[in-house]
Formats: C-alpha cells, sequence, structure tokens
C-alpha cells in the first residue's frame, strides 16, 4: 500500500509560487529601468530637420570644390608643446586666422572649435594644447568668411602630421 504525502505548508512558503511571481515583476523592473535610461539619456545624433541638414551636406560639398578649384590644402601637426599648427600655401597667407573644427566621432559634447592664429609664411596655430590626442577627431578647417573648406580625419598620437586636401 502507497501512502501519499500531503504537503501541508503554506503557499508563500513554497518555491514555484515566487518564481512565477518574480517573472513579471523582473519584467516590470526592467522596464522601470529601460524608461528611466531613455528619459534620462541625450539622443545626440538624431536631427530635428533632417531637411536642412540634408541643404547643409550639399552647401558643404560645394564648398570642398572650391577648395580643390583654388588648390587649397594643408598639413595638419602638433608642436612638441602639443599646440596645433596648420601649414597652406601662401595663397592664404593674407589671412588673419583660420578656423579648426574637431569633431569627437561618438561625443558631441566634447567637439572642439579652435581659431588658428596666422603666424606667418601661411602658418597658423592654436593657442592652447590639445587634449584628447587618443581620439579619431573629424577635421574641418575654414576660412573666417567659411567660403572653402578642408576636411578629414585625424588621431593625433597615430599620426604626428596629416595633408588634408580638399573633398570634391
Amino acid at each position: 500500500m502507497h501512502t501519499q504525502r500531503e504537503d501541508t505548508s503554506p503557499w508563500y512558503r513554497q518555491f514555484w509560487p515566487w518564481f512565477i511571481i518574480s517573472i513579471p515583476a523582473l519584467t516590470i523592473v526592467a522596464a522601470m529601468i529601460t524608461i528611466t535610461i531613455a528619459v534620462k539619456t541625450d539622443d545626440g545624433l538624431v536631427v530635428d530637420d533632417y531637411y536642412k541638414e540634408g541643404l547643409a551636406i550639399n552647401e558643404d560639398k560645394q564648398r570642398g570644390r572650391k577648395a580643390a578649384a583654388l588648390e587649397i590644402s594643408a598639413e595638419l601637426s602638433l608642436d612638441e608643446n602639443g599646440m596645433i599648427q596648420a601649414q597652406l600655401p601662401e595663397k592664404v597667407a593674407a589671412l588673419p586666422f583660420l578656423m579648426l573644427t574637431l569633431t569627437h566621432p561618438g561625443d558631441a559634447s566634447k567637439d572642439l572649435e579652435l581659431p588658428l592664429a596666422n603666424v606667418g609664411n601661411a602658418l597658423f596655430t592654436s593657442k592652447d594644447p590639445l587634449d584628447g590626442t587618443g581620439i579619431n577627431w573629424h577635421v574641418v578647417i575654414t576660412p573666417p568668411d567659411t567660403d572653402w573648406k578642408l576636411s578629414g580625419r585625424w588621431r593625433p598620437d597615430a599620426m604626428s602630421s596629416i595633408q588634408i586636401a580638399p573633398s570634391t
């Protein structure tokens, strides 16, 4: 004869009810964490007015073509003090300064916009040393009137200097 064992402990002392309850509870916690992350973080790569951005891309290409037509290029380097130097052709020697924009590849808050002062012989240099030499910067050089532009990529710790030619 076989006797059946009866479980007399209350439900809250059993494993399976708590396991089954934990699945929806953990789902709610995960949803709350996801909502918190979505609300608190910045969608920096999303552009509000994509149409105007598209038009600006066409304008940028025209400025690159203008630099090619003027045969303007630059050699970008760091000196021994970490100052950025840009050597350009003599035809831009009359400009008082150039604007150098260094765009961080993943964090817009780390983007830099630096004026490069003309120190003579079409050599332009920054006033402050560059922080972040281990970053693969997107580099844009423009004159004060933004008539033309040069752009390229530069990681200062990997390449001491780069030649930036106009993009067409």
